[in-house]
Formats: C-alpha cells, sequence, structure tokens
C-alpha cells in the first residue's frame, strides 16, 4: 500500500508488539490505571507463550491467549496500533485450522467480533466524512479497514468500502490496488469488486484492462445493461466504434423507445465515418480513386443521418440533441468537403457527394434556426448560424442577424 501514514506506522509497531507479548508492552502515555491493565493483560500474555512453548498443541492455552489479545486490542484508542495485535489473533486461527472445530470456533467468534467492531467503526467515520465534507478522518477510516482485513481477509465487502474511501479521497490509483487484492483473494472473483475495478481501469486509461473484465462480465450476465453500458464506454473511450455500433445496435432493438441509445449510435456511427476516412486518407495518394471505399464511408453517414432524421420526428426538442444533431450535420459537411479536395473522384460519387453535402447544409440551419429560437441569448448558436447563412449564400439572412445583435 501507498499511504505511508498509516501502514509504516503498522509496520514499526509490529516489532514492538510482538516483542511485547513476550517482553514489556507500551511504555509512553497510557495514564497509570489504564497503564496497570494492560500490564496485566501483557504479563499473563508472557506467561501463556511460556506455557506454549512446552506445549504448543495445547489448544485452552491458544484459546485463552486469543481471548486476551481480543482485550487487549479493544484497550487500545488507536486503530493502528490495534492491527500487530489482530495479526497475532489471526494466526492463531491459522494455526487451528487441521485440529477440533470447536476450538476453531471460540477464536472464530472473537476474530468475527472483531472484525465487526472494526468494520462498523470505518462505515460510522465514512459516513460521518461525507456528511461533513471532510476528510479529517481519512487514515483512521483506512486502519479500521485495514483491521478489519487482516482479522478476515476474505471480507469482500471490506476490500469494497476501503477501495470507496480511496476513490472519494482521489487516491484512485490505491483504490485500484485494494480490489486487485480482494480479487486475489477468491478462487472465483466477486462480481461486484470486477465490476468496480473494470470502472476504476477505464477512469484511469486502462481502456483494454477494463474491457477484458467487462466483456467477461457481461458474457456471463446477459441481460444486466449496467455491466452492458460499462463496456459500451469503455469500447467508445478506446475509440473501437464499431463494437460499441453492435452493441448499442443490439439495445437500440430492444428498447426502442429509449432515445438514447440511438443517438448514440447515431455518434459512433459518425466517429466511425471519420475513423476510416482517415484510414483511407492515410493509405493512399490524393491522385487515386478509391470510389468503393468512399461509397462504404457514405453509407455509414447515411446511416447515422436517418437515426437522427427519425430522432428528430420522435422524440421532444430539447436544446442538448437538436446542438449534437446540428454539430453532426457541419462537420459532416467540412468532412465530406475533405474527402472532395483529396481524392479523384468518378461522376457518380462527386454526385453523391454534392448532394449530402447540399441536404446536410439545409439541416443544420433549419437546426440551427431552431436552436436561437429556443434560446436567443446562446452567442453560440447564433455566431454558427450567421455563419452557416454566408457559407449557403443568404446574405440577407446573414445581413439581419448582424443588425439584430449588433456585430
Amino acid at each position: 500500500m501507498i499511504y505511508l501514514s498509516t501502514r509504516m506506522a503498522s509496520i514499526l509497531l509490529a516489532f514492538g508488539i510482538f516483542f511485547a507479548v513476550s517482553c514489556s508492552l507500551f511504555e509512553t502515555t497510557e495514564a497509570p490505571a489504564e497503564r496497570s491493565q494492560l500490564q496485566q493483560l501483557n504479563d499473563q500474555i508472557n506467561q501463556i507463550n511460556q506455557d506454549l512453548e512446552e506445549d504448543p498443541d495445547n489448544q485452552i492455552l491458544k484459546i485463552q491467549k486469543a481471548t486476551l489479545l481480543s482485550e487487549y486490542a479493544s484497550q487500545q484508542s488507536n486503530p493502528s496500533d490495534r492491527y500487530p495485535i489482530y495479526q497475532n489473533l489471526y494466526s492463531l486461527s491459522e494455526a487451528e485450522e487441521t485440529t477440533d472445530n470447536s476450538n476453531i470456533s471460540e477464536i472464530t467468534d472473537l476474530l468475527v467480533k472483531a472484525w465487526s467492531a472494526e468494520q462498523s467503526s470505518g462505515i460510522r467515520l465514512l459516513q460521518l466524512s461525507r456528511n461533513s465534507g471532510s476528510n479529517q478522518h481519512f487514515y483512521e477510516i483506512l486502519a479500521h479497514f485495514d483491521n478489519a482485513i487482516v482479522l478476515q481477509p476474505d471480507s469482500l465487502v471490506t476490500y469494497n468500502l476501503m477501495s470507496t474511501t480511496f476513490y472519494e479521497n482521489g487516491s484512485i490509483n490505491n483504490a485500484i490496488e485494494t480490489l486487485e487484492n480482494g480479487i486475489n483473494r477468491t478462487q472465483e472473483p466477486n462480481p461486484e469488486l470486477l465490476e468496480r475495478l473494470a470502472y476504476l481501469y477505464l477512469e484511469t486509461g486502462n481502456t483494454e484492462e477494463s474491457i477484458v473484465i467487462y466483456e467477461n462480465l457481461v458474457s456471463k450476465n446477459e441481460n444486466d445493461n449496467r455491466l452492458l453500458h460499462g463496456l459500451i464506454n469503455a469500447y467508445m473511450i478506446s475509440q473501437r466504434h464499431s463494437d460499441a455500433i453492435t452493441q448499442l445496435e443490439i439495445l437500440a432493438d430492444k428498447f426502442p423507445a429509449r432515445y438514447y441509445y440511438k443517438e448514440e449510435l447515431a455518434a459512433q456511427l459518425y466517429f466511425l465515418f471519420v475513423s476510416k476516412a482517415e484510414e483511407l486518407n492515410n493509405d493512399f495518394e490524393t491522385t487515386e480513386t478509391q470510389d468503393e471505399k468512399i461509397e462504404e464511408l457514405l453509407e455509414i453517414l447515411t446511416d447515422a443521418h436517418t437515426i437522427y432524421e427519425s430522432l428528430s420526428t420522435t422524440i421532444p426538442a430539447n436544446e442538448e440533441s437538436l446542438f449534437r444533431m446540428g454539430s453532426f450535420y457541419i462537420s459532416s459537411v467540412n468532412n465530406l468537403t475533405s474527402i472532395q479536395s483529396s481524392f479523384t473522384l468518378s461522376t457518380e460519387i462527386e454526385s453523391m457527394i454534392q448532394q449530402i453535402i447540399q441536404n446536410y447544409s439545409d439541416n443544420s440551419i433549419e437546426l440551427f434556426e431552431k436552436l436561437t429560437e429556443m434560446n436567443p441569448d446562446n452567442m453560440e448558436h447564433v455566431y454558427t448560424l450567421h455563419n452557416l447563412y454566408i457559407e449557403a449564400g443568404m446574405n440577407e439572412k446573414a445581413d439581419s442577424i448582424e443588425r439584430s445583435y449588433n456585430f
């Protein structure tokens, strides 16, 4: 772990506390009465250690030691001071795995009780920090969850909570490491932890690892749209537009009323068009005719246009959606104009492109007229419409905007 303030303290104290159970204990800040109680516990632990050296298989002594360690830990006000004590306590349960189940049960009960107390304390402080908007309890929360993990190393909920604590305090790499540790504790990784890990991988730009996890989760949970959304987001961010389109088409067919699937599908089709246009531009000389490939590009663009056209008649007009549609048509015109100037085109393809440019120019003007009516104070819309009028040779309308807005 990277959070040195907590972990380094635990490492240093581990030496002291292990010596303490056979020698002397903290000699510093405890009040006299409390120090006396701790000293008594320490003396009892020392005596049991001596007895166990002579009789290492004595189960009663081990249970007594576990009980004393649990009591000793409860006397520590600083949660990080309890960590090495819990390590010692947990080691007793590991040693008992092949012995009488009744003995295991007594030690396990102590572990579970301590684990519950530590986790509950961590959750309480985490909620307190959220409510106050402060991170003053950050290291204390981590110490509680650290303790819970050493007591119950297979408690995936604790790894989840600890990862959340890191994430909410901006320590994303530590959040990822915590989840990875939790996942590695089990033979069959927990789906919830895997999903959170995939999300964090995505957030940190590790899209390939994110995609691998999401694809695996989706294959096992085909009807979980949340997981599918995560996978699609990973595809989009990594610019795997064809994969995103495949999944969005499935969702758009399955949920035709959810227009945002179609809207994103249209956007991904446009990005696929741009990507393939760039590939075409990089692969061939500008003098070379590539009618077949350009026709394929136009089909992709037309598919996106068809979706936007259907959306314009089926969903309520809102500024954000209209702006995206208008931007699509403007960007498409710019890209098609670039294709015209970059390649030697057949008369048929040239005519097709010119017709599409005209149609898309008309569509963009219509959409930005609606946008300026909807929000006349948005100067971005106004300037865009003004430029569209000029490019289309609609000078009177451009002049009208200049007069209205005192350009």
